[in-house]
């Protein structure tokens, strides 16, 4: 039953008002330094843009624990505030610290690589 629906197929023929050629090619030569220099940048500038990540989701963490925690009784009480308290207070400050480091420009993309390989340097 497939066979016949296959040979039904093929035996249809449908009409084809133009066909466009898009076969221009560009080629880039570039040395092996050059390139591990241009993907190596591009990867610091990737993970630059994700370094504010790990900062804010300590800070939340700790922020949470801090307003929903109860005391079990491992510490002396009133020792688990402080001690949430000052890891906030760490995690904000490489968070802001971070984003003030961090280059405000939009993301490396895939363009901005094969434009660094086509420029002369």
């Amino acid at each position: 039953m497939q066979e016949k629906d296959e040979r039904e197929f093929d035996a249809v023929s449908v009409p084809v008002a133009d066909i466009h050629n898009n076969v221009d090619q560009v080629v880039i030569r570039i040395t092996e330094d050059k390139l591990r220099l241009i993907l190596g940048e591009y990867e610091r500038d990737v993970k630059e843009g994700r370094s504010w990540i790990a900062p804010l989701g300590i800070c939340i963490t700790v922020v949470v624990a801090l307003t929903t925690g109860t005391d079990n009784g491992t510490l002396p009480q009133g020792w688990w505030q402080p001690i949430h308290a000052t890891a906030c207070l760490y995690a904000l400050a490489w968070l802001i610290t971070t984003l003030a480091k961090r280059k405000w420009r939009s993301r490396p993309g895939i363009d901005a690589v094969v434009d660094s390989m086509k420029s002369t340097r």
